[in-house]
């Protein structure tokens, strides 16, 4: 029988990803809030200074760098980690609807990126399950809730940046700024949350991959014995 390929580590990288990536969100809140005070300021023709201003882009474009650049590494070692847990279905020998290049490639496909990415997840989810309780009658199929709120925020939240950035680039004065800082607000809390979701799905699936491979193991052994 075929051998499973290692995805612990992926897993575990794409963890790591997400944990930074949620931290930089709330360092990110915190820099927002001292913008909102400076926009507010400059609304109310407060006093403030051409320096603070200055501090304000420098850190949020330095930011924005770094941001986007450990968001690309998580989305990339994700995707990694989703990957090879559908090719092991495959594998397995196993049924599945879609083929390895589309478990990546559904991520790009603009309309398809809605809804296959989820479609895919939840397939990954119950084929599993199914294979553990064929096996494991002692074995408690996993409640699916987290995969569906995983995927309710992760749109929820990309339409969300797209309005908010359609805010920012046509802001003009201090209100629409305030308008967007607040709105940036909102976007970043939701990605507490969104960020929670994923570690939790990919832990609960990562528990299921551990007994699809004792399962595997065992099975194979068995028919070493056999043909010995």
């Amino acid at each position: 029988m075929n051998t499973l390929r290692a995805n612990d580590d992926r897993a575990k990288n794409a963890i790591i990803f997400i944990c930074i990536t949620a931290v930089l969100n709330m360092i990110y809140l915190i820099f927002i809030i001292v913008d909102l005070d400076l926009y507010k300021r400059i609304a109310d023709e407060g006093i403030y200074t051409m320096q603070e201003i200055e501090n304000s882009d420098f850190r949020n474009i330095t930011f924005s760098v770094v941001y986007a650049i450990v968001y690309i590494g998580s989305a990339i070692v994700f995707i990694m980690w989703f990957r090879r847990a559908y090719y092991n279905l495959k594998h397995l020998g196993l049924r599945t609807t879609h083929s390895d290049g589309w478990v990546a490639g559904a991520w790009f496909v603009p309309i398809l990126n809605l809804f296959r990415p989820y479609q895919i997840m939840r397939e990954l989810y119950e084929t599993t399950d199914l294979y553990i309780r064929t096996r494991d009658e002692n074995h408690k199929p996993n409640n699916l809730i987290f995969v569906g709120w995983w995927w309710a925020l992760w749109i929820l939240t990309g339409v969300f940046d797209r309005i908010v950035n359609k805010v920012i680039e046509k802001s003009d004065n201090a209100e629409d700024l305030i308008l967007g800082a607040n709105m940036e607000i909102i976007s970043n809390i939701l990605m507490i949350p969104l960020a929670i979701c994923t570690i939790k799905v990919i832990k609960d699936y990562l528990k299921m991959e551990e007994s699809v491979k004792e399962l595997h193991n065992a099975s194979t052994d068995l028919i070493n014995n056999v043909v010995a």
